[in-house]
């Protein structure tokens, strides 16, 4: 082996690092019929290529680096794309099954009972008249009768699908509120409206009398609890609004 210089370069000698002798002896092997390197071989363009070799590798691995790490991001993009439109397509599914029909129901509630306080007040006019009016009477008592199980069938939907929203631990929903509601309308069902079905009864008892002091007497307590009754069922419905709103929201 032939440096540039002129000088002989023998395996063994030490005045070249043993990777530079390695490099030239591995390009020696690769010549045909395997004769020694020429001058024209020299060190300086065996640098020169080796280290455009090793840029062009380095380049090669960064750009597939970057295309690897490009193609798992949109792989994990698309992935929690997926996930969070099946999120909200629950929730929207929560709202138009559960949050709407309980609010449908707590108005129907609200609009029968005063149906119901127009039924009984015209029952009591076909009954003052002079002749009492007893096919209006007899017509709207059929009314007034059909309303009062309306309204408890509303109220127990209502309340189901309170307790639906409730149960679902998959979606976030305002519980506490929920439960508050839950009660409320358990008490007015159960303990406003007894009060009041009561007043109701006394009145048409005094209608079938014929008392019209006492169908006055009771008239006016029936309305007052009829309208406490429908205010405490109002705030109940403004309460469940308010919690739909919080979850579209959501």
């Amino acid at each position: 082996w032939i440096d540039p210089t002129g000088r002989r370069l023998l395996p063994d000698d030490t005045s070249w690092p043993r990777f530079e002798l390695r490099a030239l002896y591995d390009i020696n092997r690769l010549l045909p019929g395997g004769r020694a390197i020429s001058n024209t071989l020299t060190f300086q363009n065996l640098m020169k290529f080796s280290g455009l070799s090793i840029i062009k590798q380095s380049i090669r691995r960064r750009i597939a680096s970057i295309v690897l790490g490009l193609i798992i991001l949109m792989v994990a993009t698309s992935a929690l794309s997926m996930v969070m439109v099946g999120r909200v397509g629950h929730l929207l599914d929560e709202l138009t099954a559960r949050y709407t029909p309980a609010n449908a129901h707590l108005t129907r509630v609200s609009r029968l009972s005063l149906e119901r306080a127009l039924a009984l007040r015209r029952m009591a006019i076909a009954k003052m008249q002079n002749p009492p009016d007893e096919a209006g009477y007899n017509l709207r008592k059929q009314l007034y009768t059909a309303t009062d199980a309306d309204i408890d069938s509303e109220a127990r939907a209502a309340r189901k699908e309170i307790n639906a929203i409730i149960e679902d631990t998959t979606t976030p929903s305002d519980n506490v509120a929920l439960a508050r509601i839950d009660s409320r309308i358990d008490s007015l069902m159960n303990e406003s409206r007894l009060h009041l079905k009561e007043e109701s009864e006394d009145l048409l008892a005094s209608l079938e009398a014929g008392d019209l002091a006492a169908v006055r007497r009771s008239m006016t307590r029936t309305d007052v609890l009829r309208d406490e009754f429908d205010e405490q069922l109002d705030a109940v419905g403004n309460e469940m609004l308010k919690v739909s709103y919080g979850a579209i929201a959501t």
